[in-house]
């Protein structure tokens, strides 16, 4: 854990949780947003780049998928095909909806 806090975190502005549950509730909903494969993600080649210049016996790391989560608060649904129509990309990203 201490390569990822290391790798990933920036330690004045960010926390880093795993299997935590969700930070910010109550929530309407939240979208996972992410590269579709195939596609230029400059963040995931700039991870891989950089993990393989250190030499960690504990850590391989075959793959990454970062995922950007937005959190939408209220106590409606909102319209969703308007917010994504500004938030994604449909040619370069992929995304889901995850409901509370």
């Amino acid at each position: 854990m201490q390569f990822l806090h290391r790798l990933l975190l920036n330690p004045q502005s960010e926390e880093m949780h795993v299997n935590a549950p969700p930070v910010i509730v109550p929530h309407v909903c939240c979208i996972n947003i992410r590269m579709r494969p195939g596609h230029l993600d400059l963040e995931r080649e700039y991870i891989l780049g950089y993990c393989r210049h250190i030499t960690t016996e504990d850590v391989q790391i075959a793959d990454i998928k970062p995922v950007q989560r937005i959190y939408l608060l209220g106590d409606r649904i909102p319209d969703m095909p308007r917010i994504l129509r500004h938030l994604v990309n449909p040619v370069i990203h992929e995304w889901e909806v995850v409901y509370a």
